[in-house]
């Protein structure tokens, strides 16, 4: 009786791990990227016509590495629910969604001016399903009219698109008496 209870433990473990593994999010190849990195500087010169195609396209490109770089560098192997539990248990100390919108834009602040704005954004503030990513706006233009930079949604893979086609109800970090607009001494010490 106890090789069964062991033996269909093995098993339900088993399956668990299979389960868990099939969750996560596979990370891009080289190919995967320079299309992403294609579409992303497709989408900033829509944004902003008058800025130069190669600052769009190294915006572009430090956009979707810097979210790949953030998933080795905070050794993401599962889905991104399962990493916040890791990093809320205390086993891994970085990679909730604010994580990657505050280093990602920490790394592409410094590329925005003077074509294009970050602002900080999220949804159901204060909920359990709270979520943080970063808005690219053509310069002096409202947040709404962006497009969302989500590194953490596919575990690295940088998910980008309109903010107002996306399925988060976005709103302004902050309060309508501070700016959501990024500047870079809001990165100092970061």
């Amino acid at each position: 009786m106890m090789r069964v209870i062991t033996a269909l433990a093995n098993i339900l473990l088993l399956a668990a791990a299979l389960l868990l593994c099939a969750c996560a999010h596979q990370p891009d190849n080289r190919q995967e990227q320079a299309i992403r990195i294609d579409k992303l500087t497709e989408e900033l010169l829509a944004l902003s016509p008058t800025a130069e195609p190669h600052a769009a396209e190294y915006f572009a490109k430090v956009a979707v590495t810097t979210a790949a770089n953030l998933r080795g560098q905070y050794q993401v192997r599962m889905a991104p629910w399962i990493h916040n539990m890791e990093v809320n248990s205390g086993i891994k100390p970085r990679g909730l969604c604010f994580h990657y919108a505050k280093d990602m834009a920490a790394a592409l602040q410094p590329l925005a001016a003077p074509d294009w704005e970050l602002h900080l954004v999220q949804a159901k503030p204060k909920e359990v399903l709270e979520h943080n990513a970063i808005v690219v706006t053509a310069r002096g233009k409202p947040w709404q009219s962006g497009i969302v930079l989500d590194g953490w949604r596919y575990s690295g893979v940088l998910y980008f698109g309109p903010v107002m086609d996306d399925r988060y109800p976005w709103q302004p970090k902050y309060s309508k008496h501070h700016n959501s607009a990024i500047t870079t001494s809001d990165h100092r010490g970061s």
